[in-house]
């Protein structure tokens, strides 16, 4: 509601045309920040879950005996996947 009376107040005195201009312009300056958000920012939970699971593949690799992991996530519950991103065979996850 403020950002809208704030827009009135700014396009007021302008032309259709040069309204519509601004409008477009602050729609299309969005879209840096939705590209960076979605692509890069949302990838860390899922980039540090492959690492892991790649840590756990080499230490396997390396020797057969029974290799225990323990990992504590410093972030929220829902923010990390667990055990679906993980794709290790003959894992049990204690979540």
């Amino acid at each position: 509601i403020l950002a809208g009376h704030a827009m009135v107040q700014l396009l007021g005195g302008m032309s259709v045309y040069q309204s519509k201009l601004i409008l477009v312009a602050l729609c299309l300056l969005n879209y840096p920040h939705l590209i960076y958000l979605g692509a890069i920012h949302q990838r860390g939970p899922l980039s540090a879950n492959a690492y892991l699971a790649s840590i756990m593949n080499n230490a396997a690799q390396e020797d057969n005996s029974n290799n225990q992991f323990s990992v504590h996530y410093l972030m929220g519950c829902h923010s990390a996947p667990a055990y679906s991103h993980l794709h290790l065979t003959d894992v049990f996850v204690d979540v």
